[in-house]
C-alpha cells in the first residue's frame, strides 16, 4: 500500500537565487502517513550546518545557534530518510526547491532513494486557481483554507510539516465534496502511466483502447499529473477547473497582506535595545570595528567609515563617509565638504541596529548599487566648482 511522506526542509542559501549545490540544509522534518490518513509521529532533526549561520537566520527558523551546531551530520540525516522511504511512496512537499535540495544532498552522501513519486502542493493549488494565477506563499494558502498559523512557530520544520498535513487534508476534503458534481469523463489516462489527459487531448490517439481508462479528481492527490499540452488549453481549464477547490485572487491577496502585517508587528515587538553588548555582538558578526559615543556609533569597515545616530532603541540616521566615484565628482565632494563635515546622509532610517548594519554590509559588497543620486543642489555645486576650475586654468 502506497504511503504519503510529508517533508519539510529549511536551508541556508547564498545569494537571492536558489542553488541546490550552494545551499546547506539546516533542519528537516517528515511525517509518514498511510492512505487512510493514519499519521505517525513527526521525525525532526537539526542538521549541522556546513557554512556560517547568522543570528537572523536562527531567529527566522526559531532555533538557537547551539541547537544547529549540535545537530546531526548531513550523511546521518539523509541515511535515516532513505531508510524510511519505501518503493511506491508519495513524497509530499510544498515546492520543487526542497525536493531538488534533498536529492542533491542524498546524491552527495552516496545514497539513493527508492522508486517514488512526488506531489508538490504549490503546483497543485496553482492548477486549481488557473495557471495564470500569481504564486503565493505556503503561509498565504494556509490562511486562505481557514487555518491561522502561529507566527512564533512558522518556518520551523517540525511545525511546517504539521501544517503541510493539515493543508493536504483540507484539499482532499474539498475534492471529495465536489467529486459527485463533476462529470465522470473528467480525465483519461493510460494504464501504467501517471499523466492525466483532457477528453480531447491529441495524445489519447496514441493510446490503445484497451489501455485507456477514466480517472477521477482524487487521482491528482496520488501519483498523477496533468498533461503539459492539456494545461495550455484555456477553454478546458475554464470549464473543468472552475469546479475545483479554487480560492479567489482577492482572498489570497488579503491573506498575504495579513501575514505581512503580523510579521512586521512581531519584528517591531522584538527590537533589541541598543547597548554595549548588542553593538559588540553585531559588529563582531559583520567584522566591523566600532567606537561608542553618546547617541552615535562610529563604524569602520574595510572600505569606509560610517556614523549611526540612535535613541537607544532605533537607528534614526545613517551617515556615510564621502569618497570619490571619479568622472569629475571629486570636485563635487569637495564642495559638499563644508556642509556635511565629510559625511553624507544616506536618507535611510532603519528600525533596528541589526538592519542598519546589514545595510552597511550589503553596501560595502556592492557600493555602486547604492550610489546616491545627484540632487539639484549637487548639480549646482558641481557646475560652480567646474566654472572655478576653468577660470583658474585660464589664468
Amino acid at each position: 500500500m502506497a504511503r504519503y511522506i510529508f517533508l519539510d526542509v529549511e536551508w541556508i542559501q547564498k545569494g537571492s537565487r536558489f542553488d541546490a549545490e550552494a545551499a546547506s540544509i539546516a533542519s528537516m522534518a517528515y511525517t509518514v502517513t498511510s492512505i487512510k490518513m493514519k499519521t505517525k509521529a513527526t521525525d525532526f532533526c537539526y542538521v549541522k550546518p556546513e557554512c556560517t549561520i547568522s543570528d537572523k537566520f536562527c531567529e527566522f527558523i526559531h532555533a538557537k545557534r547551539e541547537e544547529l551546531l549540535n545537530g546531526v551530520d548531513l550523511g546521518d540525516a539523509m541515511a535515516k530518510l532513505v531508510s524510511v522511504c519505501r518503493r511506491g511512496d508519495i513524497l509530499v512537499l510544498w515546492g520543487n526547491d526542497a525536493y531538488t535540495l534533498l536529492c542533491t544532498a542524498i546524491e552527495k552522501c552516496g545514497l539513493t532513494l527508492p522508486a517514488h513519486t512526488t506531489l508538490f502542493l504549490r503546483d497543485l493549488l496553482q492548477l486549481f486557481g488557473g495557471m495564470k494565477q500569481r504564486r503565493y506563499s505556503f503561509e498565504t494558502y494556509f490562511r486562505a483554507y481557514g487555518f491561522k498559523p502561529s507566527v512564533e512557530k512558522f518556518h520551523n520544520s517540525r511545525y511546517d510539516v504539521h501544517c503541510l498535513v493539515r493543508l493536504f487534508e483540507a484539499i482532499r476534503g474539498k475534492c471529495s465534496s465536489i467529486q459527485g458534481k463533476l462529470p465522470e469523463a473528467l480525465f483519461f489516462t493510460s494504464v501504467g502511466t501517471h499523466v492525466l489527459h483532457a477528453p480531447g487531448c491529441r495524445h489519447l490517439q496514441r493510446i490503445k483502447p484497451d489501455n485507456l481508462r477514466q480517472a477521477k479528481l482524487g487521482e491528482l492527490l496520488k501519483k498523477h499529473t496533468v498533461c503539459k499540452h492539456c494545461v495550455k488549453d484555456k477553454q478546458w481549464l475554464a470549464s473543468v477547473f472552475a469546479g475545483m477547490p479554487r480560492i479567489s485572487q482577492d482572498v489570497l491577496h488579503q491573506c498575504s497582506s495579513q501575514g505581512s502585517k503580523e510579521v512586521n508587528i512581531k519584528a517591531k515587538s522584538q527590537l533589541h535595545p541598543i547597548n554595549d553588548y548588542t553593538i559588540a555582538r553585531l559588529c563582531k558578526q559583520y567584522g566591523f570595528e566600532y567606537k561608542i559615543s553618546e547617541g552615535v556609533i562610529y563604524i569602520k569597515t574595510h572600505k569606509a567609515k560610517w556614523l549611526l545616530y540612535h535613541n537607544l532603541k532605533l537607528v534614526t540616521k545613517i551617515m556615510h563617509e564621502n569618497y570619490h566615484y571619479g568622472n569629475g565628482l571629486r570636485q563635487l565632494d569637495k564642495a559638499r565638504h563644508c556642509f556635511t563635515h565629510n559625511y553624507h546622509d544616506q536618507g535611510i532610517k532603519k528600525r533596528s541596529l541589526e538592519a542598519a548594519l546589514y545595510y552597511i554590509d550589503q553596501h560595502e559588497k556592492s557600493p555602486y548599487t547604492y550610489k546616491p543620486k545627484l540632487t539639484n543642489i549637487d548639480r549646482l555645486l558641481y557646475s560652480i566648482s567646474r566654472e572655478g576650475e576653468t577660470k583658474l586654468q585660464e589664468c
